[in-house]
């Protein structure tokens, strides 16, 4: 059963290759959406200054969780138990999505959203490495 729900979460978690090749092909095309360039900037700063942090932290990014593109990271945390550590971490006032979800513990999903500050990700991200040294 819980094979069943980790599926139907993670279906509903991604997007299409499909889609995303035709939303690529507009964004190419559609001089209208240049804005996308700065949006794609501050995703980028975003993630790189998560991911110093989280590397400071005493986290680590494989060839299969570095970060290239898109809106989140995905680190090996120095945590065995990703469950555990997503509710200590909900309990600080920080949602991040467990590994197990994604078949592989001792990491987190960390979202970056557009909506958020450089500054906004940095709390964030600050209160996920203090709850990570306590749990050395």
């Amino acid at each position: 059963m819980d094979a069943f729900f980790v599926a139907l979460r993670n279906e509903g978690a991604g997007v299409s290759a499909e889609v995303q090749s035709a939303a690529l092909k507009v964004l190419e095309t559609d001089p209208s959406l240049s804005y996308m360039e700065r949006v794609n900037k501050g995703y980028r700063e975003k993630v790189s200054m998560a991911k110093e942090l989280l590397v400071d932290a005493g986290c680590r990014f494989s060839s299969y969780n570095e970060p290239k593109a898109g809106f989140y990271v995905f680190p090996g945390v120095p945590a065995r138990d990703s469950v555990g550590l997503t509710e200590r971490l909900l309990e600080g006032g920080v949602s991040v999505v467990p590994g197990t979800s994604f078949h592989l513990d001792a990491h987190v999903r960390i979202a970056v959203g557009n909506n958020m500050s450089v500054e906004q990700v940095r709390s964030g991200v600050e209160r996920i490495t203090a709850v990570l040294s306590q749990a050395r």
